[in-house]
């Protein structure tokens, strides 16, 4: 360290002055990024207590995902629910092209992907690629998520950019 600066829990000190730590605090934090982060690790207590202070439960990150979007990704059913109560948009697309229902097909996240279901997200929502959440799932060897899906009618005749239908997804996944 240079001279005779010193940095201590929340003080940067120099000298006999003392200057607040130009790190911010919890408290700090905007509610924006902390409702992310809260979505993002599952933290439904957090969760609550921003939803309950009226915090953006559509508010978006860096890559176009919500607090919903990016619980679902997780896997963190609890959140999931929470944000889903909250009324946060189920229509939710990140900048890749990658819907909310889908991610979570994807990450073979059964009990998002039917709370997600239950609050009447759109389940034959296609990707970028004209792929549905059934495609993913069945192209991952999900079958619980493809059971979900296929309860909810979700289209197993659709056809993807390729001409290819969630069972020859699933077909090719057995096979290699």
């Amino acid at each position: 360290m240079h001279g005779n600066a010193h940095f201590g829990p929340g003080l940067l000190t120099k000298g006999s002055r003392r200057f607040p730590a130009v790190f911010p605090s919890r408290t700090a934090m905007s509610s924006n990024e902390d409702i992310l982060k809260a979505a993002e690790n599952g933290d439904v207590a957090r969760l609550s207590t921003l939803i309950a202070n009226k915090a953006d439960v559509d508010v978006r990150d860096e890559e176009a995902c919500t607090p919903l979007y990016l619980a679902a990704q997780n896997g963190h059913n609890d959140a999931v629910q929470l944000l889903v109560d909250a009324k946060a948009s189920l229509d939710i697309v990140n900048e890749y092209g990658y819907p909310l229902l889908y991610v979570a097909a994807k990450n073979g996240h059964r009990g998002v992907v039917q709370i997600l279901v239950n609050a009447k997200a759109k389940v034959s929502v296609m990707d970028s690629y004209g792929k549905t959440p059934l495609h993913a799932a069945a192209k991952e060897g999900h079958s619980g998520v493809v059971q979900v899906l296929l309860d909810a009618k979700a289209n197993a005749d659709v056809l993807d950019d390729r001409g290819l239908t969630p069972l020859h997804l699933a077909a090719y996944k057995d096979n290699h």
